[in-house]
């Protein structure tokens, strides 16, 4: 017994520290990613209904627009109809910028931005240091202004740092006009188990806030000097009281589960939407829902076609920049926030884990089976039932594998039941009185 209960310690540390060093390495994203998303795929349904619209630019719009990608012109009628809806804020999550110049489009797309109360315009920033002649990093455009945060807590050095832009709205459309970074220009920006986007980055000792950030500032009427960053903890936006958590990067975690409820329609919607006798169901998702959610919502123009969906949501399906941003702010506005047990928590549970193990492996070896199971049952509802109310979840390769493990040590070494083992016993004594 005392051999068997050493094995299984053993076996137990080795499992702990072979998993925790693939953890570190990555090498378990894609599993834990399994399990977030079967958790997200189970989870009850009540949840308040986001206030951002999706409008999506895909497949339709090349049978209505005249151009694809849509030109100067094109973008300046899909403003002019959000406009009649009056949204609280229009975000255009692609960056506009053209290739061939189109003076008269872009005079008009200027006027319509300007005309539109609060329209926030997407860029894309990157990390390529290309120093001038002294030394010091290349200036950024003076008409591109980011949103400066200064009251942060923590190591800014956690931050990722970026150097300039790697896309930039087109010069005549930034006077006068909000931006905000949609995304980093870089490779494996992903995160471990979870989608996760950038709320904030660094430049040099200043800390800027993203697109998504800089959208809720806007419909909150709040001002960068309203916002408290504790990295680790949360980013809170005073007046409104909103807190969101984010990890010592400053990113925020994404809820997947949201992308069924949230509003979305076509930008052709808009165009046909007034038109008598027009059928607008292939043109969004929920003809009763979407068009009215465009008074109250924030708004969000994205590319949304196939070529645009590069980031896995799930095992099957697969999303764009444009709806991870949307689902962000939802995200935020439901407060479906998403995190991982704490490390002394999963400590704890291992703990646990381990001492069960070792009541069960000294059980008969059925009994031991049986308990077995019922520790990976309850291991499973319980991560359901604890994600459903509190929205955290624990790693659960250490778990699995210290529940596996008891159960083979159960089914291979498991001791007999007490009858066995008392026949055992009389049999024994009746041989040695015959002899």
């Amino acid at each position: 017994m005392p051999l068997r209960i050493a094995g299984f310690l053993v076996l137990c540390a080795i499992l702990v520290f072979f998993l925790q060093r693939e953890q570190d390495r990555g090498t378990l994203h894609q599993f834990e990613r399994l399990f977030v998303d079967w958790l997200i795929g189970n989870h009850a349904e009540s949840i308040r209904e986001p206030a951002i619209t999706f409008v999506r630019l895909d497949e339709v719009e090349k049978e209505i627009f005249e151009t694809w990608p849509l030109n100067q012109l094109d973008y300046a009628v899909v403003l002019k109809n959000l406009e009649k809806y009056q949204p609280g804020v229009i975000m255009v999550a692609p960056v506009l910028k053209w290739k061939q110049e189109d003076e008269i489009g872009l005079s008009v797309l200027r006027t319509r931005i300007l005309r539109v109360p609060q329209v926030l315009l997407g860029c894309v920033i990157e990390n390529n240091p290309v120093p001038t002649q002294d030394g010091e990093e290349t200036p950024l455009p003076a008409s591109a202004k980011l949103p400066v945060l200064k009251n942060i807590e923590g190591d800014l050095l956690e931050i990722p740092s970026f150097t300039g832009f790697a896309a930039l709205p087109e010069a005549g459309l930034l006077p006068g006009t909000e931006i905000g970074f949609t995304q980093f220009d870089l490779p494996g920006t992903g995160g471990a188990g979870a989608l996760r986007v950038p709320l904030l980055a660094r430049r040099g000792e200043e800390v800027v806030a993203s697109f998504v950030l800089q959208a809720l500032l806007t419909q909150h009427g709040a001002s960068p000097s309203d916002v408290r960053v504790t990295l680790g903890e949360a980013i809170r936006i005073e007046g409104p009281s909103l807190s969101i958590p984010i990890d010592r990067a400053g990113n925020l975690t994404v809820f997947g589960g949201l992308r069924h409820r949230l509003p979305k329609l076509n930008a052709g919607a808009l165009l046909l939407a007034r038109e008598p006798g027009i059928d607008l169901s292939a043109l969004q998702d929920e003809p009763p829902i979407a068009l009215d959610t465009l008074e109250k919502n924030i708004v969000l123009v994205g590319e949304d076609h196939a070529d645009a969906r590069r980031i896995p949501l799930d095992n099957q399906t697969n999303i764009s920049q444009a709806e991870l941003l949307a689902l962000a702010i939802a995200t935020i506005q439901t407060d479906q926030h998403i995190s991982r047990w704490p490390q002394t928590w999963q400590f704890s549970l291992w703990g646990g884990l381990v001492l069960l193990g070792l009541f069960v492996i000294r059980l008969p070896r059925r009994r031991a089976v049986m308990l077995g199971l019922l520790l990976l049952l309850f291991f499973v509802v319980g991560s359901l039932l604890l994600f459903q109310s509190t929205l955290t979840w624990a790693p659960p390769q250490v778990p699995l594998a210290i529940i596996g493990l008891t159960l083979v040590i159960g089914l291979l070494f498991g001791g007999e039941n007490k009858k066995s083992e008392a026949a055992e016993t009389a049999s024994h004594q009746s041989s040695e009185s015959k002899a």
